[in-house]
């Protein structure tokens, strides 16, 4: 039995998605930081903080990732929307 494939488009320009990175890891510097600097440093702490921004990020709705059962529906997407800004 063939394996059933699943066409993905991302559409995100570069500077959109050096944006979404560098807010992600200022999040994580910033709550360590604070840990450090007014929670006496715990590491059980860190390891919190980095599992609850991870969960936030993977948890956001992203509407850049497109996914399609077929070719010809991720062309007739492509196409539609070939005019649209990234």
């Amino acid at each position: 039995m063939k394996d059933k494939k699943e066409y993905i488009v991302l559409n995100e320009g570069v500077w959109r998605s050096v944006l979404k990175d560098s807010y992600t890891f200022g999040l994580m510097f910033g709550l360590l930081l604070f840990n450090h600097q007014l929670l006496s440093g715990s590491g059980w702490l860190d390891i919190l903080f980095v599992l609850l921004i991870l969960v936030f990020v993977l948890g956001r709705n992203t509407k850049s990732i497109h996914r399609f059962n077929s070719k010809k529906e991720t062309i007739d997407w492509l196409e539609e929307n070939k005019n649209e800004k990234m």
